[in-house]
């Protein structure tokens, strides 16, 4: 791991989060995730603010839970699956089918394993999303490192 990958902060993270907001190729390290996530779940807090930002952050959190799962070797695609089986079980609950702990067990279940995902170190050679020493798809030559803003 580079030094670059360890020293990131939280203000770094959602500087990085806002410029690579539809960017869904590429690499996040786990600071740059989690910082993020933090950030956003204590902002979640605050009744209104945190509902409005909440709805004005939902696509880039998906591009980074995307590129997170890229550096860790996973396609983006597979953020889908939890999504989707949860979606499968709060419908069977909703259609009153008496699988109601069965669908909580096996949420907790997928929960838990996405979040193992989420939480691999990163890869540290190439992969076919992107290169190791970078924390986004974002070229610094030009300007775009958080550091020099």
């Amino acid at each position: 791991m580079t030094n670059e990958k360890q020293n990131i902060d939280m203000a770094m993270a959602i500087k990085l989060f806002f410029v690579n907001y539809f960017n869904f190729s590429g690499r996040a390290s786990r600071a740059e995730f989690w910082w993020v996530y933090l950030a956003l779940t204590i902002i979640g807090f605050v009744p209104l603010v945190g509902i409005f930002i909440q709805l004005v952050t939902f696509i880039g959190l998906i591009s980074l839970t995307s590129r997170r799962l890229q550096d860790v070797g996973f396609s983006g695609w597979y953020q889908l699956i939890p999504y989707s089986i949860l979606s499968l079980l709060i419908g069977l609950s909703l259609a009153e089918i008496s699988s109601t702990p069965f669908a909580i067990f096996i949420s907790v279940i997928v929960s838990i394993t996405f979040i193992v995902f989420l939480a691999k170190p990163s890869i540290e050679e190439d992969n076919q999303w992107g290169k190791k020493n970078e924390y986004s798809a974002s070229d610094y030559s030009s300007g775009n490192n958080p550091k020099d803003w």
